[in-house]
């Protein structure tokens, strides 16, 4: 003897598509970039100089429903870690090395790194979740 169960899911996707709008996204950038930034490149503090230690790119995100931006001039080349000629603008194979001092985890592709982690990744996700769960409970 065997049991069949069919599951019709549409209703609930489309209850969830509604949930996940773009002020949901907008929520879910900006976690993300918070949840980023001991990734994110910063220049070590020096204690001899005045205004050292800078973590522009840490505080330079903006983030859209579409896609986190990082409103700095080099920020796709720190982003991508490949060196670029100043004169050419091309990139010359090199990877850009990253000070640890400020960000004991800073690398490229910063997102990318934090996701990597598994108890961070189960952070965010479970963070999201809880998001989405008070959007459905509150009727999307």
């Amino acid at each position: 003897m065997g049991l069949e169960i069919e599951l019709n899911l549409d209703g609930i996707r489309n209850v969830i598509d509604k949930a996940i709008d773009g002020s949901f996204m907008y929520e879910a950038y900006d976690l993300l970039a918070r949840m980023s930034a001991p990734y994110v490149p910063a220049s070590a503090h020096n204690p001899s100089v005045p205004g050292s230690g800078h973590e522009i790119l840490t505080h330079s995100y903006r983030p859209t429903p579409e896609y986190l931006e990082y409103n700095t001039p080099y920020a796709h080349y720190q982003y991508e870690g490949k060196v670029i000629d100043m004169h050419t603008g091309e990139y010359t194979g090199a990877e850009l090395q990253y000070s640890k001092a400020t960000h004991p985890f800073a690398t490229s592709k910063w997102d990318k790194a934090m996701l990597k982690n598994v108890t961070l990744n189960k952070k965010f996700c479970n963070n999201l979740a809880i998001k989405l769960r008070r959007r459905l409970k509150n009727g999307g």
